[in-house]
Order: C-alpha cells, then sequence, then structure tokens
C-alpha cells in the first residue's frame, strides 16, 4: 500500500509539472524566477565600481559590500557561487556592464528546458500484484560490490 501511494502520488505530481512547465513561458524555473526577482529588486540601491575588465566592487548605501569576479564566476557573498543563480551583486553588475538578460548566469539545471526534460516521462501504475513476478523463497539477493 505505500508503495502504491508514493507511486500515486509521484504520478500527481509529475502530471502537474508537466503540464506546468509546458504553459510556462520563462527561460528558467518558477521558484528561481521568483527568486532572482526578489534579488532583482534588492539590487537597485546598489552601486558598481570598476576594479578591472572582469572584477568589480558592490558598495550599498551603508557601505562596502562586496566584489564579484566575472572571470571566475564568484561573488564575495558566495551565494552565486552555491545557488547557481545570480545574487543582488551579480545582478546589479550586470546591470552596470549594459547585460539585459541575467538569466546567462543562471545553471542550466534551472532553465526551464531542463524542467521539461525532469518531467517528460510519466509515473506509470504498477499493474496487478497478481502479475508482478516473485523471487523463489529464501533467494536473498546482496547489495552491488563497492
Amino acid at each position: 500500500m505505500l508503495l502504491e501511494f508514493n507511486r500515486g502520488t509521484m504520478q500527481r505530481w509529475f502530471y502537474e509539472r508537466r503540464n506546468h512547465a509546458n504553459e510556462y513561458p520563462n527561460f528558467v524555473t518558477p521558484r528561481k524566477e521568483e527568486k532572482i526577482s526578489s534579488r532583482l529588486s534588492k539590487s537597485t540601491r546598489l552601486e558598481v565600481q570598476t576594479i578591472t575588465q572582469t572584477q568589480y566592487q558592490v558598495v550599498g548605501f551603508d557601505g562596502f559590500m562586496g566584489t564579484v569576479n566575472f572571470g571566475k564566476m564568484s561573488c564575495l557573498c558566495r551565494k552565486f557561487q552555491f545557488s547557481r543563480i545570480p545574487c543582488k551583486r551579480v545582478i546589479v553588475v550586470a546591470r552596470h556592464m549594459r547585460l539585459t538578460n541575467v538569466n546567462a548566469w543562471v545553471h542550466p539545471f534551472f532553465q526551464i528546458d531542463i524542467y521539461h526534460a525532469i518531467y517528460q516521462e510519466p509515473i506509470n501504475p504498477l499493474g496487478n500484484q497478481s502479475d508482478w513476478l516473485h523471487s523463489p523463497e529464501g533467494m536473498v539477493i546482496l547489495p552491488p560490490p563497492r
């Protein structure tokens, strides 16, 4: 019963997400789109000072906030490296560089085409339990060798 409950739940989730992905017009997944929008609004009060062609200092109204290095694809706050989506500092530097699309720095895993691919395959019913293949009684199945 537990296996069938889990299978049915996953079947429903995959169906809902597959339909949602087909209707979703944006470049990144819905949750990441929300996160980027939030960071975009937080970036409006920041200023950028160029250090080199790939390195920038980001300053807030209360002083120093950090550095962004596009050569290393890193930010001092490390949110960019960990979340794999642009933090508010990366967004303000992209705006400073006159780049209109911050989605270029979103990890491919969060892009909508990957979202489509993940939920593309359906979760099918297991069928009638009496039709399942059963192993002989007493047969021990060992884990794979290391």
